[in-house]
């Protein structure tokens, strides 16, 4: 059977360059359930506040109230993004890089995890992305979902991550490395990166996507976008000329919320978009 789909994915967590729980999760909140009504929406959701701006019970407390809000939602579904730093667990989080982990710390981290947003969230978490995409090795992270029963959307080359993924019986839905032209940081040079709507154009999307599925029969996708970049900030003269232009629905967006709207639209003419 030929099944094409795509998954629309949001981090959920604090901006490094703003550091604002109420810009980057609060506000972004009632756009997300707005987006949710015509996009299905998965929420990868940081159970760590990253920076040392906010306490850890505080920011629980604030998150406690944003995952009541939207796993309400039939078009939303939530699931874990770990990042490490400020965990209070019984482990040195120093470091937010998950690369730097043995395989028996990742598997307390994750199943830290897991088990929090079960006891704490009530929800039951399927799905997990690794903060920033960085893990020890691909056999120490699929085991490690293995023995927790955790799915995975990681970053990375398509057929490397799935094909190892497959190996160890865990279910993977990647967001893919891409190629675009690159016009600006390095004038006309093919360079790669993953396919998240800040990073690319609606038509490089819909294309450097069509080229991934179209080496697989069966194959599901993952994009990715950022819970920050859905606060309409109204300070910026272009965003705001902008929404003028285009207001869907009647509200004031921001950019990459009505950018996630349209490369939906376009990518739903052609694959079955899904909630993972």
């Amino acid at each position: 059977m030929d099944t094409k789909e795509i998954a629309m994915t949001v981090d959920v967590e604090l901006w490094s360059k703003r550091k604002d729980y109420y810009k980057d999760i609060k506000y972004a909140t009632p756009v997300l359930l707005d987006v949710s009504d015509t996009v299905p929406l998965s929420l990868f959701v940081s159970l760590s506040p990253k920076f040392s701006v906010i306490p850890f019970e505080e920011y629980i407390s604030l998150l406690g109230d944003f995952i009541d809000e939207v796993k309400k939602e039939r078009n939303i579904s939530v699931h874990l993004h770990q990042h490490a730093k400020w965990l209070p667990i019984n482990l040195d989080t120093s470091s937010d890089d998950l690369s730097e982990y043995t395989h028996e710390e990742l598997h307390q981290l994750l199943s830290y995890g897991k088990e929090f947003f079960s006891s704490e969230f009530n929800v039951r978490v399927k799905y997990f992305r690794p903060g920033g995409f960085k893990i020890p090795d691909l056999g120490t992270y699929y085991d490690v979902l293995k023995k927790l029963h955790l799915n995975s959307s990681m970053g990375g080359e398509y057929d490397k991550i799935v094909t190892t993924a497959s190996r160890f019986g865990v279910t993977e839905v990647p967001v893919p490395i891409v190629s675009k032209l690159s016009l600006l940081k390095y004038p006309f040079r093919t360079i790669k990166t993953l396919a998240f709507i800040e990073n690319l154009s609606i038509s490089q999307l819909t294309s450097a996507l069509g080229s991934v599925l179209s080496t697989s029969e069966r194959a599901t996708l993952a994009i990715g976008a950022h819970s920050f970049l859905f606060y309409p900030d109204l300070r910026s003269a272009y965003i705001l000329l902008h929404n003028l232009l285009d207001v869907p629905s009647g509200r004031l967006y921001s950019t990459y919320a009505k950018k996630l709207i349209l490369v939906a639209s376009n990518l739903s003419t052609y694959y079955k978009l899904v909630l993972l």
